[in-house]
């Protein structure tokens, strides 16, 4: 797996599904339904398309929806028009089905995962052959199933892969400030974070005090601190104590251990964290296992 910190092209893995996009594009919208749900990417040019998902029990007419989507398109500009469409031209690519009419029109990729019965389409809003040979295509290329026993998280420049229990239950992509955090049905809660401009973050302090800082203030008990290295670069670990977060543990205010790691990026300037908090019979995540450099 590529490094989380330096990953490109640029990573985009999902509910069932990984991409590597163009380095320009970038996510503007997204959602955390594992059921239904849509990301859109664009550049400084605008946009460029969006890719959804939606589990299906049994293999949907593929062409039939991805000609629909398009007759809706044609019929807000000219509803007559519409009524009139003649059949979308279709290729494969792989396991995608690409489909597309006129011109400026949009174009469609779709695949229906038998595996995880997931439809996973892609539409892009303006036909142009050129870009489809030489940008589409290749971006479809890229596509990799993300439904097996591990899975791979990516986007915003975090890469992580973790077993298939572990949920998704915060996700906060905020300027210079990316935090994911996971959780698995054995009381153990995986948190993952990235800041730009460090030294503004920091703003005078070292890493060890701004790390104790930021772990206190979400209510960690601070037990010991280590500086280290992490993938050569310069770190803390720290080792905490979190009251418990769901269930019984969470009534009783039973204390959680959690272990943590901060290390920063000087190539790229910017700092990462692992993080893992649970009951303490709970086997832990090896760190090289989710994050590799």
């Amino acid at each position: 797996m590529p490094d989380s910190r330096t990953a490109k092209p640029n990573r985009l893995s999902w509910h069932g599904f990984s991409f590597d996009l163009p380095p320009e594009w970038e996510v503007t919208g997204y959602n955390c339904n594992p059921v239904e749900g849509q990301i859109d990417i664009h550049t400084r040019n605008g946009y460029q398309g969006q890719v959804h998902w939606r589990l299906c029990k049994t293999r949907p007419d593929e062409v039939r929806i991805m000609s629909e989507v398009y007759r809706r398109s044609v019929e807000e500009e000219d509803k007559e028009a519409a009524k009139a469409l003649p059949p979308l031209t279709t290729e494969r690519l792989g396991r995608f089905t690409i489909a597309y009419g006129e011109n400026g029109r949009p174009c469609q990729a779709s695949l229906y995962l038998d595996e995880s019965k997931m439809l996973i389409q892609w539409l892009f809003p303006k036909l142009d052959k050129a870009t489809l040979q030489s940008l589409w295509k290749p971006l479809l290329s890229t596509f990799r199933r993300n439904d097996e026993e591990m899975r791979e998280w990516a986007m915003f420049g975090v890469v992580a892969r973790l077993p298939k229990e572990f949920t998704l239950v915060e996700f906060s992509p905020q300027p210079a400030n990316i935090l994911f955090t996971w959780a698995a049905k054995k009381h153990l809660q995986i948190t993952i974070r990235r800041w730009g401009l460090p030294e503004v973050l920091l703003d005078g302090r070292d890493m060890e005090t701004f790390y104790k800082e930021l772990l206190r203030s979400s209510g960690c008990q601070i037990n010991q601190t280590t500086s280290t290295l992490f993938h050569k670069h310069k770190a803390v670990e720290i080792e905490f104590e979190k009251r418990g977060q769901v269930g019984m543990d969470k009534l009783s205010g039973k204390w959680w251990i959690g272990k943590a790691v901060l290390w920063l990026n000087e190539e790229e300037m910017r700092l990462y964290s692992f993080e893992q908090v649970g009951h303490k019979k709970v086997p832990r995540l090896e760190v090289d296992n989710v994050i590799t450099a």
